[in-house]
């Protein structure tokens, strides 16, 4: 069983900065500071996207994975 208290701040961290950042790029497009097609802006997306998933990669990493790898405490 998981402790719902790991669980909950990366919920509301990544869940709530996921809404925040689709308004923020929602707004970007909709006042032409990011153009639909252009090389420079799809990077700036894909770099955007790659960082939130990376992030949210290692969080889970060291909150989950890695905590159950480690030897017994002497």
């Amino acid at each position: 069983m998981v402790d719902m208290l790991r669980v909950y701040p990366i919920f509301i961290q990544f869940g709530v900065g996921a809404v925040l950042c689709a308004i923020g790029v929602y707004c970007g497009y909709s006042s032409g500071y990011i153009v639909r097609g252009s090389k420079s802006s799809r990077w700036l997306m894909t770099v955007v996207i790659g960082g939130y998933l990376g992030l949210l990669a290692y969080t889970l990493l060291f909150t989950f994975v890695l905590p159950q790898m480690g030897g017994a405490a002497s």
